[in-house]
């Protein structure tokens, strides 16, 4: 976030582990598609999510994510095809989905534009007003 909280904690990692030339902390940026400009796809392992956010942006910024069976992701990603999904944030299923992700990395780029595709055909750029459309054509039936 703005504030920045955890990010010396999060560099203070990154020193630890020797991780410097693998890892950047780019900090706080207020456009979206510019953190993608910079990134190859998405990694969120998380246990527990509703609707990540930050998946539907990776998606719009036609990038892949590789995340875990949580919240809407399936609903989202096509396994293999337009991302990656890992059965649980376990250690070993996740390391075996990240492990599926690199032997397709050579696919990456064309996997993030089915991505963007596909976030796009299944939601509308306007649901409200695509909405009421619908609305106006069901009164005119009644």
């Amino acid at each position: 976030g703005h504030d920045q909280v955890n990010g010396r904690q999060l560099r203070d990692l990154i020193a630890r582990y020797g991780l410097e030339d693998q890892l950047k902390v780019m900090g706080f940026e207020k456009d979206v598609r510019k953190i993608w400009e910079h990134c190859h796809g998405l990694l969120l392992p998380s246990r527990y999510e509703g609707a990540a956010l930050v998946v539907v942006e990776s998606m719009l910024c036609n990038r892949m994510a590789i995340t875990t069976n949580t919240g809407r992701n399936c609903e989202l990603i096509d396994d293999g095809i337009s991302g990656f999904i890992s059965e649980s944030a376990t250690v070993n299923l996740l390391d075996a989905t990240m492990e599926r992700a690199w032997q397709a990395r050579h696919r990456w780029r064309e996997m993030g534009k089915l991505a963007g595709q596909h976030i796009r055909q299944r939601y509308s750029r306007d649901p409200i007003g695509d909405f009421a459309e619908r609305l106006k054509a069901l009164a005119k039936k009644i």
